[in-house]
């Protein structure tokens, strides 16, 4: 009786078994990661993260590159413009001979009212035309671009304007920073009213070149 129980028993586990092995094939023969899986799946893994970190690595690189460039290039143009602008609204360039070119360039300041009260303000004597007296009271202001190289690793293009502030005639505001890494300033008196300038900054990495030329809209010929 004891037997047929067994017997019963033994045969009631192999068919579950059996039954195991064909809902799920390999079921019985599960095992975990052997040493040699691992470590290639640890080195799989490895140069994945590799792979990933220089892909990134460029990439906030050339995104640095190019920020850079923009900003120097926006510094480029912001200076380039601002003197073509006081060049066309001058009536005197005082540093350039004809072809002849120069590391500064020196203008005329006649557009500036800083206390708003309708004269300009290099009208010093307040009366008459800008200017109109040069040996009196109504000397003219200059306004003066030029490098600062005071540091040789990097060059900048200054701008110094007439200080009206102060009762002192002629004095001056401190120099400004248009744009920095200048490998090149010059500007060349082309006609007697046609100004060249040419301008190029370099940081090692980026280059930018910019020429224009500017007309003395106001010289008295």
């Amino acid at each position: 009786m004891m037997t047929d129980f067994f017997q019963t028993l033994r045969f009631s586990k192999t068919n579950k078994l059996n039954l195991a092995e064909r809902v799920w094939p390999g079921a019985l023969h599960t095992h975990g990661f052997t040493l040699v899986e691992l470590v290639v799946a640890v080195t799989i893994l490895g140069i994945m993260v590799t792979s990933l970190q220089l892909v990134l690595g460029q990439s906030l690189r050339v995104h640095r590159e190019t920020r850079e460039r923009i900003k120097m290039v926006n510094q480029a143009r912001f200076a380039m413009d601002r003197m073509a602008m006081l060049i066309n609204e001058t009536g005197k360039i005082l540093n350039l001979t004809i072809q002849v070119p120069a590391s500064s360039l020196i203008i005329e300041e006649r557009t500036m009212d800083t206390d708003s009260n309708d004269i300009i303000d290099a009208n010093n004597d307040g009366i008459g035309g800008i200017n109109d007296d040069p040996e009196g009271a109504d000397k003219v202001d200059e306004i003066k671009f030029h490098l600062d190289d005071s540091d040789a690793n990097n060059k900048k293009l200054v701008e110094i304007l007439p200080d009206y502030s102060t009762p002192y005639p002629h004095a001056l505001l401190e120099s400004r920073v248009l744009c920095e890494y200048v490998d090149e300033f010059t500007c060349t008196l082309e006609s007697a009213t046609l100004v060249k300038i040419k301008l190029i900054l370099k940081d090692g990495i980026n280059l930018v070149q910019l020429n224009t030329r500017a007309i003395a809209g106001k010289m008295r010929v």
